[in-house]
């Protein structure tokens, strides 16, 4: 059609590489023969950054920083068939904050979010880097524990569990409930 349009990589004088966006036309002479083409381009550096954090937020809770729902779901399908494939096992646990309600009424919502964020880092550091910790919602947790025996599952619930009370102790109108 005499035009190109499209993204490609491109590098500036020093030395770094930048995505741009390049539209490159045909420039007819006489009798509509080629004499040439043309190309303009523009920086689409900030572009590609906007969308890279609307695919974060669109993947991952706002508050945690954690894998939200939809992640989860897309990494639990990819994981039962890599356990399928390699006969494997994996295991979800679940947790669920009884009465969290009670602690934003009564405490206010920025000490629940503070209380929501300590939780996550507690949970974080008890399972492994390959483990996938997520907030499902309010007060649920799910953790995607791939290449993982029964044994391993039962003791990362029991780790969390324990850990978990200390919160319990000071939060006494919370429940957690882990499975």
């Amino acid at each position: 059609t005499g035009g190109w349009r499209g993204e490609i990589w491109n590098k500036r004088k020093d030395g770094s590489i930048y995505p741009e966006l390049l539209t490159i036309g045909r420039v007819s002479g006489e009798h509509d023969k080629s004499s040439g083409f043309v190309g303009v381009f523009a920086d689409i550096t900030a572009l590609k950054q906007t969308e890279a954090q609307l695919t974060h937020l669109a993947h991952h809770d706002s508050l945690t920083g954690l894998p939200n729902r939809l992640l989860l779901n897309a990494r639990l399908d990819q994981s039962i068939l890599h356990a399928e494939r390699n006969h494997n096992s994996l295991a979800v646990v679940f947790i669920d904050w009884d009465r969290f309600k009670n602690i934003n009424d009564s405490l206010g919502h920025q000490a629940g979010d503070q209380l929501l964020q300590q939780v996550t880092s507690l949970i974080t550091r008890r399972v492994r880097g390959s483990d996938i910790v997520c907030r499902l919602g309010g007060d649920e947790f799910g953790i995607l524990l791939e290449d993982c025996a029964l044994e391993r599952a039962v003791e990362v619930a029991d780790t969390l569990r324990l850990a978990i009370c200390e919160y319990r102790f000071f939060f006494q109108d919370a429940a957690f409930d882990i499975g």
